[in-house]
């Protein structure tokens, strides 16, 4: 699998490699809003943000759902 700049536009799981490090993270959308936006979770972690809030992050997927 190649890492691209291009963020994920359809929800699914990704890996996602930032200045910081390499993890696999869960995109989805809030169908609630009136247009709806992606965002991320960070898998195990309970903390979700904007999509959009990732600047210079590389992408790799989708992926399988992870175990």
């Amino acid at each position: 699998m190649k890492y691209t700049p291009n963020p994920p536009t359809e929800p699914g799981y990704y890996w996602l490699k930032d200045k910081d490090d390499v993890e696999i993270v869960e995109v989805w959308t809030d169908a609630t809003l009136a247009q709806p936006l992606l965002w991320i979770h960070r898998c195990g972690s309970g903390d979700a943000c904007e999509m959009v809030t990732l600047i210079d992050a590389l992408w790799a997927g989708p992926i399988p759902v992870p175990d």
